[in-house]
């Protein structure tokens, strides 16, 4: 019986490892404790969990919503997976569970480049799959086995994956894997038949390595890394390739049908069969009992085959009834299709077929406005108000076909009016659009303007883009997206200049802009915390360490002012207190205020005013006299002399 992943969760058991391999049937180990699965092997019962049919809608619908901690159980009560997850930029498809409920139908419905489906795996990142390279010492689940239909003309067929180690259970682009060549050089293909693809999910991540988002440096020469590895939460599918703008991935019509996507070590998916393929494989003879219900067709209609009953004789003798099969079409595209072929493993059956071509296609209504910015039509082109009629060849005609539904040619990246087709199955209608992008901008100043070192943000400012055409959008509105550089200087009160410079590297564009704007003056200064040293010693040099100098604007609001924007004088050569006084630096702005500190030592009063002119006169008495110290000293000095020419003369004498 086929499987969906399960992953076992309950709040009260601690011990989730051991539980996942005790109980879990959808999630396994091997011998050598790979991990293995078989999640995305579909059948009945365990689709009837997650997913239902709509009679209204006519359409597939997941039952669960992402993060409602709601995990179907199967009947044991184990939590199991997968279950859809829709993203809104994927969602240019349709699904459906097909053959009855053994396979997966994803068909593109309108002109995209990212058509994709998720599965959740582990919602809760509890139990998530360990998955990585089989070398090392911890081997892991790197290999992966797909066995696909591919009605479209897609050569490629894209995964992604989410887990920890890329940013925490987030899709990101680094995890894209493309797969186009298997590991045995079997080239992915269109094809009506069953085919099967075995490859290392982590060397196709590794090699597609979308935008060097995979290498581990800077360094142009160093080899990229992939990030299959962890615990897998989420599994992506683009089924025509991700990012496919040449027009053979995604286009409205392509189809694909998987039979399943099983992951484990090489052994596991090389010998992986599904129900369907054993079935398939065990088949002797294949009859067709009756045809369709519909046998003729539009071009552009899909295949139905409600109605049809295959009778199927097995080898062991045993037959079945079956209503589908698969099919060499999937969306009638050519009137040359006459039959239809059906085949079930090696047997094949026909059935007649009619198809009416296209006579000509009309543009019944338009869009009031056709002017789009560049920008709007990157991804596809906006078909909202537009509306065709395709007349056939037999005198019927269809207005009730959705714009999507056409594939659009044209110029949509220069300027100017351009010619668009749009095409429907090799017939085609052409239409007038204007494609403009921006020249110009217009830029107004935020009204409150900026103070002393405020940081300038393009958010601050009014944007509005000027198209070549003269339509103005403001930034907020427009598709047309830019990065902004900001350059003011916010220092200096008065009027100053901000130059904004805009940068749209996919189409080429960079503008600058000069805006003046006002820079608020502050009323005063003050000190809020004083320095850490206020007490000195006669001699020593002001320190302003732990001084914190703050602007004050009208308002009351203060802004911390660096160190360079202030200066600060102070005499601290003798005792005393001192007044420090600190004043702003900044150009044109004379604010100041002061702050005291002390310098220790006794402070001398003079009782008269101090001579400080230079003088060779002797001090003298209050009478006029010299004091008696000078007389004393030249006495002195005196006695010294004549001491000395006496000692002059007694040596001469003994001469």
């Amino acid at each position: 019986m086929k499987k969906l992943l399960s992953v076992f969760l309950t709040v009260l058991v601690v011990f989730a490892a051991v539980t996942v391999i005790a109980s879990a049937a959808y999630i396994q180990k091997d011998a050598d404790g790979v991990y293995q699965t078989n999640f995305l092997d579909f059948t009945k019962d365990t689709n009837e969990l997650w997913a239902s049919y709509d009679e209204s809608t006519g359409k597939w619908k997941c039952d669960i919503t992402f993060n409602s901690y709601s995990q179907p159980e199967d009947a044991e009560g184990n939590l199991i997976g997968p279950y859809v997850r829709d993203y809104t930029s994927f969602s240019a498809r349709s699904w459906s569970l097909i053959e009855d409920g053994e396979v997966l139908h994803l068909e593109c419905t309108a002109s995209s480049v990212y058509p994709g489906i998720s599965f959740i795996i582990d919602e809760y990142h509890t139990n998530a799959m360990v998955v990585g390279p089989a070398s090392g010492s911890t081997p892991k689940a790197e290999y992966v086995k797909i066995r696909v239909r591919n009605h479209s003309t897609a050569d490629q067929i894209t995964f992604a994956f989410c887990h920890g180690s890329t940013n925490q259970y987030k899709f990101m682009e680094k995890s894209l894997s493309e797969l186009t060549v298997d590991m045995n050089g079997k080239r992915y293909a269109s094809s009506g038949e069953w085919q099967t693809y075995i490859f290392s999910m982590a060397t196709i991540n590794q090699e597609t390595n979308y935008g060097d988002l995979l290498y581990d440096s800077e360094d142009e020469e160093a080899v990229p890394t992939h990030c299959w590895n962890g615990g897998i939460s989420e599994f992506l599918i683009f089924p025509f390739g991700y990012n496919v703008t040449d027009g053979t991935g995604a286009y409205p019509g392509a189809a694909i049908d998987i039979d399943y996507i099983v992951i484990g070590s090489l052994d596991y998916v090389t010998n992986y069969k599904s129900a369907l393929e054993v079935k398939e494989e065990s088949i002797s003879k294949l009859e067709l009992v009756k045809n369709p219900t519909k046998t003729s067709y539009y071009i552009g209609e899909a295949l139905d085959l409600d109605g049809l009953e295959l009778k199927a004789t097995y080898k062991d003798g045993s037959t079945e009834t079956l209503t589908t099969a698969s099919a060499n079409v999937s969306t009638f595209s050519s009137v040359d299709a006459k039959e239809v072929t059906l085949s079930f493993g090696s047997e094949r059956v026909t059935f007649p077929v009619s198809v009416t071509g296209i006579q000509n296609i009309e543009v019944v209504a338009e869009p009031e406005s056709k002017v789009y910015e560049a920008a709007e039509l990157e991804d596809a082109f906006v078909t909202d108000g537009f509306k065709f009629k395709v007349n056939f060849t037999d005198g019927t005609s269809n207005e009730d076909l959705p714009a999507t539904i056409f594939r659009y040619t044209g110029d949509f990246v220069t300027p100017g009016t351009k010619t668009i087709a749009a095409n429907y199955f090799g017939s085609s209608v052409d239409f007038e659009i204007e494609v403009m992008n921006v020249t110009d901008l217009e830029i107004t100043a935020p009204a409150d303007g900026y103070r002393y070192k405020e940081a300038a943000a393009i958010e601050d400012f009014g944007v509005t883009l000027v198209f070549g055409n003269g339509e103005k959008i403001a930034s907020g509105d427009a598709t047309t997206e830019f990065e902004y550089t900001v350059t003011l200087d916010t220092k200096v009160p008065g009027e100053a200049i901000a130059t904004i410079v805009a940068t749209n590297s996919t189409y080429d564009i960079t503008i600058t802009k000069e805006v003046p704007v006002t820079i608020e003056a502050p009323v005063e200064i003050v000190v809020t915390d004083m320095p850490t040293k206020v007490i000195y010693q006669p001699g020593d040099e002001f320190n302003p360490e732990g001084m914190t100098v703050k602007l004050v604007y009208a308002d009351g609001k203060q802004i911390k002012m660096d160190a360079t924007d202030y200066t600060y004088r102070v005499d601290l050569s003798e005792p005393g207190e001192k007044r420090v006084s600190v004043r702003s630096a900044i150009e044109g702005l004379d604010l100041r205020t002061n702050i005291d500190v002390t310098v220790e030592g006794e402070v001398v009063t003079p009782t008269t005013p101090s001579n400080t002119t230079n003088t060779t006169t002797a001090p003298k008495t209050s009478d006029g006299s010299a004091t008696p110290i000078i007389i004393v000293v030249i006495a002195v000095v005196a006695v010294a002399a004549i001491a000395v020419v006496v000692l002059v003369i007694i040596k001469k004498k003994k001469k």
